[in-house]
């Protein structure tokens, strides 16, 4: 929580900051429009050296820790977001621009490193959701999905043996359900369930021999 205040207060005063000193700086001629030429050829450059330290190092770490697959390195590639560093570095430079012989140093790092910062929010930001499922980075491994899976069963099952001991047994706020309209209303209690589990298609399949339906008289019968 800290560190999320502490990004959206950094953030606000670096764009008040840029602002005010884009404007100063255009006002007494240091910047011009064609700067901001500057800060789009800054953004292409971060992207080329991301790639060229990500494709330099990739025969190390496919075979590192976990691995990194070519998949994942398209995405260390594409989503990795200048922010709140990048914005501090370039206030710092800007506070010193006395210690500089050219006086638009400050305010073109201050320009360039915001667009930066805007452009990877709003372009790879944005899309990196749709790039991940792209790459089919979204899906579960197997093992997670099987893990899931017997949780889900575990689950119903757990559920199931609840709803069992209440309806074959005389109590006072579930002993005369009828499981048929229970199933209806909770339709998942009965999915993925063997006769042996669920109590509707066991007492189901006992009533074409018995005669006997759920229903709610006694001990969940009526027959």
């Amino acid at each position: 929580m800290l560190t999320f205040v502490a990004n959206t207060v950094l953030f606000i005063l670096t764009g008040v900051i840029i602002a005010k000193t884009t404007n100063e700086s255009t006002l007494a001629g240091t910047l011009h429009a064609s700067d901001l030429g500057y800060g789009l050829l800054v953004y292409f450059e971060v992207l080329f050296a991301r790639a060229v330290v990500i494709g330099i190092l990739y025969p190390i770490l496919t075979r590192r820790g976990y691995g990194l697959t070519l998949a994942d390195a398209t995405v260390c590639w594409w989503g990795g977001l200048r922010g709140a560093v990048g914005l501090a570095l370039a206030l710092a430079v800007n506070e010193g621009d006395a210690e500089y012989s050219d006086e638009k140093v400050g305010p073109i790092s201050l320009l360039c490193t915001g667009v930066v910062v805007v452009l990877t929010l709003a372009v790879n930001g944005t899309t990196t959701g749709a790039l991940l499922q792209k790459l089919g980075l979204t899906r579960p491994d197997v093992s997670v999905q099987v893990a899931v899976d017997k949780a889900r069963r575990h689950i119903r099952r757990q559920c199931m043996a609840v709803y069992h001991e209440h309806l074959t047994t005389h109590d006072d706020v579930m002993g005369t359900a009828d499981f048929r309209a229970v199933s209806e209303l909770v339709s998942f209690v009965c999915l993925f369930y063997p006769l042996t589990v669920c109590p509707y298609k066991r007492l189901t399949s006992i009533s074409k021999f018995s005669g006997a339906v759920p229903g709610r008289s006694g001990r969940g019968w009526r027959g």
